[in-house]
């Protein structure tokens, strides 16, 4: 709880956010902002899901963790401000 006495919420979005433009800016070359998001949680885009799993139906958000739903979640949150 220490970390949470000194850091304002104000604090902690800021560097989420300038976290996730680090992974952006390095992640460029890929073509949506969903792409982006799967590369830096789940190490993969959708079409190299797809093409590695052929078997299954949906995406990839559809087998994941809740934490990574929610995790995701937060990513695109944070994005959209």
């Amino acid at each position: 709880m220490f970390f949470a006495q000194w850091v304002s919420p104000g604090k902690v979005t800021a560097l989420l956010r300038y976290i996730i433009n680090l992974i952006a800016v390095n992640l460029a070359h890929l073509k949506n902002e969903a792409d982006v998001f799967n590369v830096a949680l789940f190490g993969i885009t959708a079409k190299q899901w797809r093409e590695e799993h052929p078997d299954k139906n949906g995406n990839i958000r559809d087998y994941v963790t809740l934490n990574q739903l929610l995790d995701l979640a937060n990513m695109e949150a944070i994005m959209r401000y």
